[in-house]
């Protein structure tokens, strides 16, 4: 591998069973990066992750809109900390390629309805073609969810999570 990883280290993604990995436990969960593209043999294309890590429990999206089943899939487990792609997706970013992602209010509903402890919002400045401004997001969720915790970081920051 170009990384640096032999592929002797390398495991397949299998969506919704966990996996060990020296005492973390990841588990792969479908995403639509605009729809859910389930390959027969090698499974979906897009994931995300629920990453579990001393008893926090993280949820990293990945790129992915909200579809059919994921809110019930997520309400199945206690997440602490979700992190959410909010840079949206339109017919002009399409029009160019740009495959899309939920916008800041879809994020901020599926936060709530999911029930996340803390939510992180992301993937809003990697490309400056392609992003959203993060306080659209925080804005929202103080309108309409004012007790939701959420936490728009700097890059290279640090997060120390403490769970009550």
């Amino acid at each position: 591998m170009g990384a640096g990883v032999s592929a002797q280290r390398l495991r397949a993604a299998s969506c919704d069973q966990w996996q060990d990995l020296d005492g973390v436990k990841v588990m792969a969960i479908p995403a639509a990066h605009e729809v859910l593209d389930e390959h027969e043999e090698l499974g979906h294309r897009y994931v995300g992750y629920l990453i579990e890590i001393e008893g926090v429990l993280l949820y990293h999206a990945g790129d992915t809109v909200v579809y059919p089943g994921l809110v019930e899939r997520l309400q199945a487990y206690a997440i602490d900390i979700g992190m959410v792609p909010i840079n949206g997706g339109d017919a002009f970013r399409r029009k160019d390629g740009i495959v899309g992602n939920m916008g800041f209010r879809e994020a901020a509903e599926l936060a709530a309805a999911a029930g996340f402890d803390l939510t992180i919002p992301m993937h809003y400045d990697i490309f400056p073609w392609n992003g959203e401004k993060p306080g659209y997001f925080i804005d929202y969720c103080y309108e309409n969810y004012p007790y939701m915790r959420t936490k728009v970081m700097a890059r290279t920051e640090r997060l120390i999570y403490v769970k009550d």
